[in-house]
């Protein structure tokens, strides 16, 4: 499609073509995302210490899921850019050097979490039932570690290439593996007594194996993404060219591990946060992972606005694309506030509804809700932020996002806490207040920064973003 095309194209259209690539990638997050939460709502019928272990397990694994998740990003922006000036062996040479570079990563992570676990748990927690299942389960988590970083990288290609159909199949596919193999494992079938928590961690990291495995097929199968043409005749080469380069590496890196540490800030936070809500109870802990699971049924389709934000943006940088450019920007935003406005509603109207999807425990249930009908007013903010964050990494300020989400977390969410737990010993609803005052902190910094730049006004040259992203 030439630019002259897009001039002309209608703010139908253009909405039109946002949905064509948005609804995969939101389809593609719930199921990727479900799988985890499929699994939080099957150890939610078993005791408070499975809900606490696994809780505590989820915190060190987010951790590299984000990590992981990041750095895929930072691929993903320089493939789209690649493919917007059709150039497919920089994309391949990228999305191979990237990945090669994180699996070596991940067997160095691995090697840390098995030995020095047992101290992060202690922190956590000084109940020995809690530590001694959580030290069994995450030995289970860190097999699919590696396959998780092939899926984010497989995931980031297709949706650079503009297929954002494949990784949706992909996250079904691993979706109900999941779901059929965790509740066989975890509550048993016939003379098979069941395995408990044990169980969930096995049928996850089946599923996220078979994803792996099938998202590296369909990358490098013969009439794959990164099939070879010859330049004269346009006929298919079959043969496989392993590309690896450090140049390529340092670059995805230096784009992805800002987002990797903007989404850490917010895992370690939620470290702490933990450590602070453990001082309620146990059971308040329970129902504070929860609840977490619960809102993410809700912010699922703005995570597919963050992606799409960052996709659809750096292909009209590559694109040179002055008027797809502002015109993606205007429509994510009006959609993503859209389907905010609803999940808003869902959360604050229905906030049991959520947490008896997850627990059958009662006390748990009137614990969370307080939770979830706090998030539910802070919804259009949270989500918002995400497109202007994604527009703003786009555009070469590849550090702002995490500067901004630092800002939130350290200097509002973790002191306002520690300061209602510690000294003033507050009810836990402050608690949450805390998080939603982090939320609209962060969402105010984000536009301030966006409209400070002038960010909608112009479209940044090559050599306007390679200078930004040297600041």
């Amino acid at each position: 499609m030439n630019s002259q095309e897009n001039i002309h194209k209608s703010d139908q259209a253009i909405r039109r073509a946002i949905l064509i690539v948005i609804l995969p990638i939101i389809l593609e997050n719930v199921f990727q995302v479900s799988a985890n939460i499929v699994s939080t709502a099957m150890v939610g019928r078993l005791s408070s210490i499975d809900i606490s272990a696994q809780g505590i397990c989820f915190s060190i694994s987010g951790v590299i899921l984000v990590l992981v998740k990041g750095i895929s990003i930072g691929a993903a922006l320089y493939i789209s850019r690649a493919y917007g000036q059709n150039d497919y062996d920089k994309s391949r040479q990228l999305f191979v050097s990237g990945l090669l570079a994180t699996l070596l990563l991940m067997l160095v992570i691995i090697g840390v979490i098995l030995s020095k676990s047992v101290y992060f748990f202690s922190f956590m927690t000084g109940n020995n039932s809690v530590i001694e299942i959580a030290l069994k389960y995450i030995r289970i988590l860190v097999i699919g570690m590696p396959f998780v970083a092939i899926t984010s990288f497989v995931t980031a290609v297709h949706q650079g290439f503009g297929d954002t159909k494949t990784p949706m199949m992909v996250a079904v596919l691993m979706n109900i593996i999941n779901i059929v193999l965790g509740y066989i494992l975890i509550f048993g079938m016939g003379s098979f007594q069941g395995l408990g928590i044990y169980g969930a961690g096995i049928a996850l990291i089946l599923s996220q194996i078979v994803s792996g495995s099938v998202g590296v097929y369909l990358v490098f199968r013969p009439r794959g993404l990164f099939k070879l043409c010859d330049k004269e005749t346009g006929l298919i080469q079959h043969k496989l060219k392993i590309f690896f380069s450090w140049d390529h590496v340092k670059a995805i890196y230096l784009m992805g591990l800002p987002v990797s540490v903007e989404s850490i800030f917010w895992q370690l936070s939620a470290i702490v946060m933990s450590k602070i809500i453990f001082s309620y109870g146990q059971a308040y802990f329970a129902a504070y992972q929860l609840g977490i699971q619960a809102e993410t049924l809700t912010e699922l389709p703005a995570i597919g606005f963050g992606v799409a934000a960052v996709t659809l943006t750096s292909q009209a940088i590559g694109q040179k694309n002055q008027y797809l450019f502002k015109m993606y920007i205007k429509h994510l935003v009006q959609l993503s506030f859209a389907i905010s406005v609803v999940t808003s509603l869902l959360l604050i109207v229905f906030p049991r509804f959520f947490m008896m999807v997850f627990t059958d425990q009662v006390a748990l249930q009137s614990i969370g809700v307080s939770y979830i009908f706090v998030m539910g007013f802070i919804q259009i903010p949270q989500n918002l932020s995400r497109i202007y964050n994604g527009v703003i990494r786009s555009c070469g300020y590849k550090n702002t996002p995490m500067f901004i989400a630092g800002t939130g977390i350290w200097l509002f969410r973790i002191p306002l806490a520690l300061c209602i737990a510690y000294v003033l010993e507050w009810n836990i609803v402050f608690i949450w207040l805390c998080i939603a005052i982090d939320q609209v902190v962060r969402f105010i910094l984000s536009v301030t920064f966006y409209k400070a730049k002038g960010i909608d006004a112009y479209l940044q040259s090559e050599e306007q973003i390679l200078q930004s992203s040297e600041r």
